[in-house]
């Protein structure tokens, strides 16, 4: 049984509704567009959000998919999260790496090594909420040009184009 976009779109409507949710929990990924500069990638996200928290606790984690040079699967994870406490080592809007969609390693990335970093670095973001933490990811993958495509779904979005345009 295929199911359609529109049933996908629905069910997306529904998680995202909830004050908590994880999309790997309803095995469920956003496929994003992709990045054909350079090695040509698939970017494909997993997100977990805890709205209920006084600080709202936003994890993004995007896999970078692409064909090495023997023409085999490969990937590499980074992940983009919202401070972790006022307090402690990640207690600001940061990026790190990952070999696995989520820490319990639930979905290994192929070929990406166990030597992989993935507690630290912490590298520092321009972003003040969770969607100028998105907003991170696309600059990331995309470059600053792809905000203009990005921002053109909806007016919402360019009131948050300061917090993250380079200084």
């Amino acid at each position: 049984m295929q199911i359609s976009r529109v049933e996908n779109a629905r069910r997306l409507e529904e998680l995202i509704a909830a004050n908590e949710f994880d999309l790997l929990d309803a095995k469920r990924f956003i496929y994003l567009e992709p990045v054909l500069q350079g090695p040509q990638m698939l970017p494909v996200m997993s997100v977990r959000c805890n709205f209920r928290r006084a600080a709202p606790e936003v994890r993004l984690e995007l896999g970078l998919f692409l064909l090495d040079s023997k023409g085999e699967l490969a990937a590499i994870g980074v992940r983009f999260e919202t401070p972790e406490g006022s307090t402690g080592m990640h207690r600001y809007y940061h990026a790190q790496l990952f070999v696995a969609f989520h820490k319990e390693g639930a979905y290994r990335l192929p070929q990406c090594p166990e030597w992989v970093p993935t507690e630290q670095p912490a590298l520092l973001l321009k972003a003040q909420d969770p969607v100028s933490l998105l907003m991170n990811l696309v600059v990331s993958v995309y470059g600053y040009d792809h905000l203009d495509r990005v921002t053109g779904v909806g007016r919402i979005l360019k009131s948050y184009m300061g917090r993250v345009a380079p200084s």
